[in-house]
């Protein structure tokens, strides 16, 4: 039998508000002597019985001083500024004592690189071996990611502002609730993976015991002080010949807990022993249980256990991309958008490489010709302002010239590395696709028996079949299956934003475009300033300002991009609210954005005649051809009146409605349009109603 052990896993955060610093923790964690810039002194801590194995682990676009323990946490102490910053997370993870020193290291360093550094995050890992029966790993990690350059990101990113002009930031994945489930099951999948591969009959379990469903109570974690504290108590105790008595409260608990442990082992070999001779169920009747619970059988079924190796690493790649416990076909669909996004991510840093290569080629230009050109002429000067733009000095031109070169080499070599990644992962992707496809058919077939009418749906809709029921223990009947997912769409479209407030937020970033680009006028007139009297700062600054402006221009190109493509959809979204309208063929933009305003405004689809009737009153009253406005407004029939519940909808309906008869005014001259003859029934209407008010009166 399969020994099953546990191994200890915990995330904590290492934050300035508990009075920590990063440089401290690190320095205790490598045994190394570091400074503190920041509180101005030295940390040296007491060695270890033997020195940790320590490394740093970083993504390819990470600068070479991160490699540098004392610069890396003193940059992170610099960048974190405020007074509860949280500073660094920190994973604490058991290694296995029966793996020798190169079999743990591959394993922590695997289990890193995939979850930390593949996603972004620097991983200062110190490996200690004090004892031999309790090595472990200390993983502190960084919270910020860094941009292509190398410098660091902003924690979140800002995307948009609200109403009031504040800025919204976007959910940070990295502090996403459901990472420490998952990275404690990446990491016993990884150790009973290495077992495996050694041939070792022993596997893990990391889950708690009360979800192994175990009966064993779980001991409190000590830490290194209390742990401390106890070996030396129990070296005197030793030393005197007395009995070992634990002195901190946490020791005490844990040998109260180990005795019951103990005792609750006891107890249930003596039931084990009980339940084998008494024979309460009858193991037919057990077996014809099973074969009837729908969800042993899906469990039984052994689907997953038919995939080959190659087909559960695709499986295991969209559930660590996507961050899920269980994997389903949504999900993979979801990791491919993901990951064509990716693919137009490379592109752009790809025309940006060649954009770079080919202001490098022409700043070598401008030198040579700078250099031949006359100090103080026109030429001479003109080079170097063009030099500035392009990032270069006229001064020290070589030196960055090379440093340049080394910069791009290296962000060519990023780039092949990254479509690597992405080839092998959009394959890995459309393997899983077609697996999870399969696996959505066969679990679809388990669940309702193999009904004939399971032909009728695709395996995106099986999908979402299966999902219901492992989710919630639903099995949606076959006649209600359209009906569910059409429910289901809905509840997506809900959470999505509509296409009005996508619009106002595209408006609101073009707001802070044109912001970003009058502050980056201003910095280079700024610049400009100093371009003769200091030429190193000047080409410095406008390297930076060149590198915004190239950034201020994509963005503004994609923004104008996305409201071209949200205004024809505007204008397709009303074609679709009214498909019995003719005219709405010719509608422009406007007069769609604004229908679809009053259309939200009042949560219906208002008629065109209840509009045009409104308007019709309204302009009778500023032409001041209705001498009693009261008659028509109070004493009209409820049939005819326009009933518009929310406040404020008047220049809606105005505008609406100018829209809409400028359509018909230029659809036809010399002949009564329809909006004309519209027009001129709602006056018939409006006098006839009028007359009959009048005789009622009498």
């Amino acid at each position: 039998m399969t020994n099953i052990s546990s191994l200890h896993f915990s995330v904590n955060l290492i934050s300035r508000k508990d009075g920590r610093s990063t440089v401290a923790c690190a320095a205790y964690r490598s045994d190394e002597k570091l400074y503190d810039e920041r509180n101005e002194k030295h940390h040296k801590f007491k060695k270890h019985d033997v020195q940790p194995e320590s490394f740093i682990l970083a993504p390819s676009n990470a600068k070479e001083w991160v490699y540098d323990r004392e610069k890396l946490w003193n940059e992170v102490e610099k960048v974190e500024r405020n007074w509860n910053s949280q500073l660094s997370r920190e994973v604490l993870i058991a290694i296995p004592n029966d793996l020798n020193h190169e079999q743990q290291r591959e394993l922590v360093s695997e289990f890193v690189r995939k979850n930390f550094v593949d996603e972004g995050m620097i991983a200062d890992v110190n490996i200690h071996r004090d004892k031999d029966h309790n090595p472990h790993a200390h993983i502190m990690l960084t919270m910020r990611p860094f941009d292509e350059d190398g410098n660091w990101m902003p924690k979140r990113k800002c995307i948009g502002e609200d109403e009031n002009g504040k800025k919204i930031y976007g959910d940070n994945p990295w502090d996403h609730k459901d990472n420490v489930g998952m990275w404690r099951n990446v990491y016993q999948e990884l150790v009973n993976e290495t077992y495996e591969r050694l041939n070792i009959d022993r596997r893990f379990d990391l889950r708690s015991y009360e979800k192994q469903r175990r009966d064993e109570l779980p001991t409190s974690h000590m830490g290194h002080v209390f742990a401390g504290m106890e070996k030396r108590a129990q070296k005197n105790a030793i030393e005197k010949g007395n009995e070992y008595v634990p002195i901190t409260k946490v020791a005490q608990v844990n040998q109260e807990i180990q005795k019951l442990n103990k005792e609750i082992e006891v107890c249930k070999k003596e039931l084990s022993i009980l339940e084998n001779k008494q024979n309460v169920v009858s193991m037919e009747k057990k077996k014809e249980e099973f074969s009837q619970d729908t969800r042993k059988v899906l469990e039984k079924s052994g689907v997953w256990d038919s995939l080959s190796p190659s087909e559960k690493v695709s499986v295991m790649y969209v559930r660590k991309r996507m961050k899920v416990e269980s994997v389903n076909l949504t999900d993979a669909l979801e990791c491919k958008q993901s990951i064509d996004r990716w693919k137009k991510s490379i592109e752009t840093n790809e025309n940006n490489l060649k954009s770079e290569i080919e202001n490098l080629k022409k700043s070598k230009e401008l030198y040579t010709e700078f250099t031949k050109a006359e100090p103080g002429t026109i030429n001479h000067e003109r080079c170097q302002i063009q030099l500035a733009r392009l990032g270069f000095s006229t001064t020290n031109y070589q030196t960055e010239y090379q440093d340049k070169v080394k910069e791009l080499q290296s962000e060519n070599t990023s780039i092949k590395s990254q479509k690597e990644k992405f080839n092998e992962g959009i394959t890995t992707v459309n393997q899983a696709i077609k697996i999870l496809e399969k696996v959505s058919v066969q679990e679809a077939k388990i669940i309702y028996k193999d009904h004939e009418g399971l032909d009728k749906f695709n395996p995106l809709e099986l999908s979402k079949l299966v999902k219901e029921f492992k989710q919630n223990g639903n099995i949606v009947p076959l006649e209600n299956v359209k009906q569910f997912l059409s429910d289901l769409d809905k509840q997506v479209i809900k959470t999505q934003p509509t296409i009005l407030e996508k619009y106002e937020k595209l408006n609101r970033d073009n707001y802070f475009v044109v912001n970003w680009k009058r502050k980056l006028d201003e910095r280079t007139e700024a610049a400009e300033k100093i371009r003769l009297t200091n030429p190193v700062s000047y080409a410095k600054e406008m390297k930076e300002i060149t590198t915004e402006q190239k950034a201020l221009v994509e963005r503004l190109r994609t923004i104008k991009v996305e409201k071209q493509i949200l205004e024809k959809s505007m204008v397709s979204e009303v074609r679709k609210q009214y498909p019995n309208e003719k005219f709405m063929e010719n509608i422009d933009f406007k007069t769609a954005k604004t229908i679809l305003n009053l259309n939200q405004k009042e949560n219906r689809i208002v008629s065109v005649e209840e509009i045009m009737e409104r308007f019709n009153r309204n302009k009778q009253r500023e032409e001041k051809l209705d001498p009693n406005p009261s008659v028509n407004n109070d004493n009209v029939s409820k049939e005819n009146k326009p009933n518009f519940k929310q406040p404020g909808t008047e220049e809606l309906v105005n505008e609406v409605a100018k829209g809409i008869k400028s359509i018909f005014d230029n659809s036809g001259i010399g002949e009564k349009s329809e909006m004309n003859k519209l027009m001129d029934e709602q006056k018939r209407k409006a006098e006839a109603e009028k007359r009959k008010n009048r005789g009622m009166s009498r």
